[in-house]
């Protein structure tokens, strides 16, 4: 099923603070355009830009259940998502950090923010949103940087208590609204 949204009301979402970027400003920005492509490309519902994103053997793991391995696998599993629940969704994306890795690889910390999904019933879905956070692995291929494994993980819904899982910090807060975010 769909992975659960905000309920109304509900604030204190957290979220660790990001490891800070360790890559000089030019590939951060490529990291960044990153970002917006695959938010602009899920938000056009197109499968084929979305997968074009990735490496030819890319694998992608996702709270819904989802799992692909190859661009072929992961436009066949974005065509039926942006056909089926996602077919009315809005993403916003914004990228945490960038940590290079090797001279070819960087990891990526990327949150996104998902609206407009229709449960698999055709029943509206209820109001809120649907945060993740994506940790990508992304590699270069000739001038551009593509994603070589992603993996979502939803974003907890409720506050945390200090101390609890962590430092006993309370952390970042989400913004009750994700206007703040770019696509």
């Amino acid at each position: 099923g769909v992975p659960p949204t905000d309920a109304p009301g509900v604030r204190g979402a957290m979220r660790p603070a990001p490891l800070p970027s360790n890559v000089p400003s030019a590939l951060r920005t490529e990291a960044d355009v990153l970002g917006q492509d695959f938010a602009s490309a899920w938000n056009d519902h197109d499968a084929k830009a979305l997968s074009s994103l990735f490496a030819q053997d890319a694998a992608l793991a996702a709270p819904i259940h989802e799992r692909a391995v190859g661009r072929a696998d992961l436009e066949r599993t974005f065509t039926r998502l942006h056909e089926g629940p996602m077919k009315a969704s809005r993403m916003t994306t914004s990228v945490d950090s960038v940590r290079e890795l090797s001279s070819d690889l960087v990891l990526i910390d990327m949150s996104h923010a998902v609206t407009g999904i229709t449960p698999q019933d055709g029943q509206a879905a209820p109001p809120g949103l649907m945060r993740t956070h994506s940790i990508i692995v992304a590699q270069r291929e000739g001038k551009e940087l593509r994603i070589r494994e992603m993996r979502v993980t939803p974003r907890p819904m409720g506050p945390m208590q200090p101390g609890v899982g962590g430092s006993g910090d309370a952390g970042d807060q989400l913004p009750e609204d994700d206007s703040n975010l770019e696509n």
